[in-house]
């Protein structure tokens, strides 16, 4: 499944450019991580983003959500705004 998910390196989305620093890793047999993008001027060890599902899996051109993911227990940098 991994090589057929759309993860391009830069997402344009919401007025943000998004960079892509994590591909798509398959950690056992369907449990997927992944991928995650970094947003400028947002701590990626605290907050990654995703795209939707739909996206991942070409179903639509472009994303029509990033899903903010936090990155450790206890962030040092509050959850960015969409």
């Amino acid at each position: 499944m991994t090589n057929k998910v759309q993860q391009p390196m830069l997402i344009e989305h919401g007025g943000h450019r998004y960079e892509r620093f994590r591909r798509l890793s398959s950690i056992t047999a369907g449990i997927t991580e992944g991928p995650f993008y970094r947003r400028p001027g947002v701590n990626e060890k605290d907050w990654a983003f995703t795209p939707d599902l739909p996206y991942l899996l070409g179903q639509s051109k472009s994303p029509s959500f990033m899903h903010c993911i936090q990155q450790r227990d206890k962030p040092t940098t509050p959850r960015p705004k969409a």
